[in-house]
C-alpha cells in the first residue's frame, strides 16, 4: 500500500499539519485524515510510482470486460426494483443476472455477488471492475450505502448511465455516413493509385517530354511512386502513431499535456467541459441528497471527470472550500463556467443545491445533445469537401495531360 506526504489543517482552520500516512488511495487518505478531525489541503504519494501505478491501471481497463453502458443502466434499474421490494443483495444480483443477455456482464455480476458473499459491500464489489462500474457510480452507491438511501442512489445513477448511452449512440449513428464516405473514397483512391494512375503515367512518360508533364500530374507521379517504393511503411507508422497515442492518453503526465491542448480547441473544448459539469452537477445532486458533505463529494469528483485540467478545478475548489471559502465563491474564483458559478451560488443562498443542480445536469445535457447535432453536421459538411477537392486534384491530375498527348505525337 503507497505511502503519502500531506499538509492538513485543523477543524478551526487556523494550524497545518504535515505528516505522511499509508493509504490505498487519496481519497482513503482524506478520509483518515477527516477521521482525525482535520482536512487534507494536499497530498502527494511519497515516490514517485504513482504515475506509473496509474498507467498501469489505466492500461488495464483497456483489456478488462467491456459492458456497454446501456446494459449497466438496465442492470441498475432492476437492481432498484428488488431491492426496494426488500429481497437482499446477493439474491437480487443473481436475479438481475438470469435477465442479462451480455455473458460476460454475467460472469461480472457473478463474481460481485462472490465477493459480496465473502463480506464486502456492494461499492466495494463493484469497484473490482473499473472498467464496467465507474468512480461515480461506485461511489455513490457507497453513499448510499451509508445513508440508507441506495434504491434512490441507484436510480439515479441508472439515469445517468443511460443519458450517456444515448449521447454515445447519437454519436455513432450521425457519424456512420462520414466514415462509410472517407471508406468509400480512399477505396477508390487506393485502386486508382495502385492500378490506373501506374499505367496512366508509363504512357505520359513515353509520349511526353519530362519538362511537358503539368505540375500536378507530376505530383501525383511522385507520391504513386513513393508508394510503390515505400508503402511498406505506413503500417508501422500506424502502429507506432497508435501505440505513442495510447501512451499519451493513459500516462498521467502526457495525458495532462494532452487535455490541456483539447481545452484550445473552440468545440472540443465545449464538448468536454459541458460533459464534465454534467457529470459534476449530477455528483453533487446524488451527494447532498445522501447527506454527503461537499468536501467528500468534490473528493470523487475529482476523479470522475475524464480532463486532467478540469480536475485541477475540481481541486482547487475543495481546496479553497477546506480553507473556509464558500462552495459559489470557490467555484467561481476556479473559472470553471458561468451558468454553473451562478447555479452553484443560487443553490448556495436557497439552501436548494440539490435543485439547482438537477437544473444544471439538465442544462448541460441539451447543451451536449445540441452540440453533437452540430459538431456532426458540420463535421460531415468538411469531410465531404475535404474528400471531394482530392478527388478532383487526382481526376485532373490524370485528365490534364491526355489533352497534351495528340500534339506530342504530332
Amino acid at each position: 500500500m503507497p505511502q503519502f506526504k500531506y499538509v492538513a489543517r485543523t477543524a478551526d482552520g487556523k494550524k497545518k499539519t504535515k505528516g505522511v500516512m499509508i493509504a490505498s488511495s487519496k481519497i482513503d487518505l482524506a478520509n483518515k485524515i477527516e477521521s482525525q478531525g482535520d482536512f487534507l489541503i494536499w497530498c502527494e504519494e511519497k515516490n514517485s510510482e504513482e504515475n506509473s501505478r496509474a498507467f498501469m491501471d489505466n492500461l488495464s481497463r483497456i483489456f478488462q470486460k467491456k459492458v456497454p453502458k446501456k446494459h449497466v443502466a438496465d442492470f441498475l434499474k432492476q437492481l432498484k426494483v428488488y431491492i426496494r421490494a426488500g429481497i437482499a443483495i446477493p439474491a437480487a444480483l443473481e436475479e438481475t443476472q438470469k435477465t442479462t443477455g451480455n455473458k460476460k456482464f454475467q460472469e461480472i455480476i457473478q463474481s460481485v455477488k462472490a465477493t459480496i458473499e465473502n463480506g464486502e459491500t456492494l461499492a466495494e464489489a463493484l469497484a473490482t471492475f473499473p472498467g464496467v462500474f465507474d468512480t461515480m457510480l461506485v461511489e455513490s452507491i457507497r453513499m448510499g450505502e451509508e445513508s440508507g438511501s441506495l434504491p434512490e442512489v441507484i436510480q439515479g445513477q441508472s439515469d445517468r448511465l443511460a443519458r450517456e448511452a444515448k449521447l454515445v449512440s447519437k454519436m455513432k449513428s450521425q457519424s456512420v455516413y462520414p466514415v462509410l464516405l472517407c471508406t468509400i473514397v480512399f477505396t477508390l483512391l487506393i485502386v486508382m493509385n495502385t492500378i490506373i494512375v501506374p499505367n496512366l503515367m508509363n504512357s505520359y512518360e513515353s509520349f511526353l517530354p519530362k519538362g511537358d508533364v503539368p505540375p500536378k500530374t507530376a505530383l501525383i507521379m511522385g507520391i504513386n511512386q513513393w508508394l510503390m517504393d515505400y508503402g511498406w511503411l505506413l503500417p508501422s507508422f500506424m502502429v507506432v502513431f497508435f501505440f505513442s497515442f495510447v501512451f499519451a492518453e493513459l500516462h498521467p503526465a502526457t495525458k495532462k499535456l494532452k487535455d490541456a491542448f483539447k481545452l484550445k480547441i473552440p468545440i472540443i473544448k465545449t464538448f468536454i467541459l459541458y460533459s464534465n459539469l454534467s457529470r459534476v452537477c449530477d455528483g453533487i445532486k446524488v451527494g447532498y441528497s445522501s447527506g454527503m458533505p461537499i468536501t467528500k463529494i468534490l473528493q470523487f469528483l475529482e476523479k470522475h471527470v475524464n480532463n486532467m485540467v478540469v480536475q485541477e478545478r475540481v481541486r482547487g475548489i475543495y481546496t479553497e472550500i477546506i480553507n473556509g471559502t464558500t462552495f459559489s465563491l470557490a467555484v467561481k474564483q476556479n473559472h470553471l463556467d458561468h451558468v454553473f458559478s451562478s447555479l452553484a451560488s443560487a443553490g448556495e443562498g436557497t439552501g436548494n443545491l440539490t435543485y439547482t443542480m438537477d437544473i444544471g445536469m439538465d442544462h448541460y445535457n441539451e447543451k451536449l445533445d445540441s452540440l453533437i447535432g452540430v459538431a456532426t453536421t458540420v463535421g460531415s459538411f468538411m469531410v465531404v469537401i475535404f474528400l471531394g477537392l482530392i478527388v478532383m486534384f487526382t481526376v485532373m491530375s490524370i485528365i490534364i495531360p491526355m489533352y497534351e498527348l495528340p500534339s506530342a505525337l504530332i
